[in-house]
């Protein structure tokens, strides 16, 4: 594979995968979705802008009839911000996307954890696409995600939260409804696993796996004991009250084992130490938020 379509490159997943490209001399043609944090999008694209291998707009021209250029949709972004409606109603997808050769273009969805247990979870959208994208005869992999943390986690996630705590903490943090407590991946992790994933050449569905057993709450611990002190100490009970009220919703044991059965477990062979992992999203967010303020 010597180049990728990525559509919605700026957002927290497909922003790492096309990171991890971009690091292997993979040609990137990144289409942008949604404006809703602009200084967050031009923060990225200052970082990766200057890499010779990365295209933004354009669409690949694929002169080789034989060449394959996957074509990477991170769903699971626009999910956590709510923002399904900006996706699907992109010119990409609406237009150009089903104009592609199938041959030569298979389709990689990255989906969050839920679609695949919670029966009642249908996004007709998201449906539809899949189905005109079968139709038209387009190799189609599935590949569902938990929690994913690490630097540019969106300011909504229940980690992101905590970590961007102050010391004058009033409001507590909340579970966002949309995430799954299941499992915790770091997101260069997760981004290595989906460019491997991309070399297999047949469908299929995958779900990722952090390889550690409680992965999401041992995060959670982590930032309890490691990261703070007092800040803390005035909103942890709330906190494990919310959590305590919505783990049953968000991640159903009995549902969660039932992935294992219906689709491909994929696990990340060397996972980042949960501790590093934090610290580098917290200095990450530290860093920015000083940036803001000059």
């Amino acid at each position: 594979m010597n180049k990728a379509i990525i559509i919605g490159a700026f957002g927290f997943l497909g922003y790492s995968v096309c990171r991890v490209m971009l690091d292997e001399g993979i040609e990137v043609n990144a289409i942008s979705v949604g404006k809703k944090f602009p200084n967050v999008i031009e923060e990225k694209r200052m970082q990766i802008g200057r890499n010779a291998n990365f295209l933004e707009g354009d669409l690949l021209i694929n002169e080789d009839k034989m060449e394959q250029i996957p074509v990477i949709i991170p769903f699971c972004d626009f999910y956590m911000l709510e923002e399904e409606e900006l996706l699907f109603e992109h010119h990409f997808l609406q237009e150009e996307l089903l104009s592609l050769t199938p041959e030569n273009h298979p389709i990689t969805l990255l989906l969050p954890e839920q679609l695949g247990y919670e029966d009642s979870f249908e996004i007709e959208p998201l449906a539809k696409l899949k189905q005109n994208l079968s139709t038209k005869g387009f190799l189609l992999k599935e590949v569902l995600v938990p929690t994913l943390y690490g630097p540019w986690q969106p300011e909504g996630c229940f980690f992101q939260q905590l970590l961007s705590l102050g010391e004058d903490t009033i409001n507590v943090p909340t579970l966002n409804k949309r995430e799954c407590t299941s499992d915790a991946i770091y997101i260069a992790d997760a981004a290595s696993l989906v460019r491997d994933l991309l070399e297999e050449d047949q469908e299929g569905k995958f779900v990722l796996r952090s390889g550690e057993n409680n992965s999401w709450r041992k995060c959670l611990k982590s930032i309890y004991d490691s990261l703070f002190n007092s800040k803390l100490s005035k909103v942890e009970g709330k906190c494990i009250t919310n959590l305590e009220n919505m783990k049953n919703m968000n991640s159903p044991l009995d549902q969660v084992q039932k992935l294992s059965r219906e689709y491909d477990v994929v696990y990340v062979k060397e996972p980042m130490d949960i501790l590093e992992g934090l610290e580098k999203q917290r200095n990450h967010h530290l860093r920015l938020s000083r940036g803001n303020q000059v």
